[in-house]
């Protein structure tokens, strides 16, 4: 068993368990408006339902462990403060298009 690389102090760098990789998505439309939310499953996959075809701004919050929140487009976002307070996306973050909101 190999130890894991240090970090920038020396220290054994923690490696993430399937629990630390657990986000809240959150989906906007392209002015901004809060549409949508979802946590997505350990293996990082997401569902959401009812998502008219269009494009919509995608970032990700999350649920614990040492990530910061970012949309797509790698960019940083302020995420929630923890009490429902939805910050809305950077203007930088990559829209995303959806085809048709429902599985078929």
């Amino acid at each position: 068993m190999s130890e894991p690389a240090p970090d920038d102090a020396g220290r054994p760098e923690r490696q993430p368990s399937l629990a630390d990789r657990a986000f809240d998505l959150f989906v906007f439309a392209p002015a901004g408006a809060f549409v949508a939310s979802s946590p997505t499953a350990s293996d990082g996959t997401y569902a959401l339902g009812d998502l008219l075809a269009g494009s919509y701004r995608v970032c990700f919050e999350p649920a614990s462990g040492n990530y910061v929140s970012r949309c797509a487009g790698d960019v940083a976002w302020r995420g929630t403060d923890g009490v429902e307070q939805i910050s809305p996306p950077p203007a930088g973050a990559t829209a995303s298009s959806v085809a048709s909101g429902r599985p078929r």
